[in-house]
């Protein structure tokens, strides 16, 4: 995803209005998913997946694809990008209203569990939990081995920072979510 993004002239951070596929990468993202031929299911963790998402789709044609997501609160993800990455908190927020457009696009097309990365750690298991379970995909106790709550470092602030149409989105992401 990132060779992918800078060929585009972007970054995660930066993201380009479109993404195009050379072919070079199109054959590169196609023995990626052959590696996978004989796992019974495999998982893309990686938010960079919504800028590139249609090229995958293109090279996973004919194989079943489910989607899933998770987002947190806007505020949140600035202020971790602020301390992980000096990205400046405006910036951090206009990334936020980037991706999580990308995703409801997304949603509104194929209608996939989302859930909301703010509810406390067994509220949060609990929802992976139902998700799997919407998905038609066994849980067993290494589930939710992906999280952490080590990852929560930033406060989540209230609602009343943001600006309108952030504000919104992110109150349209919590109506969807599970």
């Amino acid at each position: 995803n990132n060779a992918l993004l800078d060929f585009n002239r972007g970054s995660w951070h930066n993201p380009p209005a479109q993404v195009t596929w050379p072919e070079g990468m199109k054959k590169e993202r196609d023995a990626i998913i052959r590696g996978y031929k004989n796992s019974p299911c495999w998982v893309f963790k990686d938010p960079r997946v919504l800028l590139t998402l249609e090229g995958w789709l293109e090279g996973l044609s004919g194989h079943a694809v489910a989607f899933a997501a998770t987002f947190r609160h806007p505020l949140a993800v600035a202020q971790s990008l602020y301390h992980r990455n000096q990205i400046p908190v405006e910036k951090g927020l206009s990334l936020w209203k980037t991706y999580n457009e990308k995703l409801l696009t997304q949603y509104a097309a194929m209608h996939f569990p989302v859930i909301s990365f703010d509810l406390p750690g067994p509220g949060y298991r609990e929802k992976v939990a139902v998700m799997l379970k919407q998905l038609s995909l066994h849980s067993d106790s290494r589930t939710s081995e992906f999280y952490e709550d080590e990852l929560r470092r930033q406060v989540q602030t209230h609602d009343a920072d943001l600006d309108s149409d952030i504000a919104a989105l992110y109150e349209k992401m919590n109506r969807i979510a599970i």
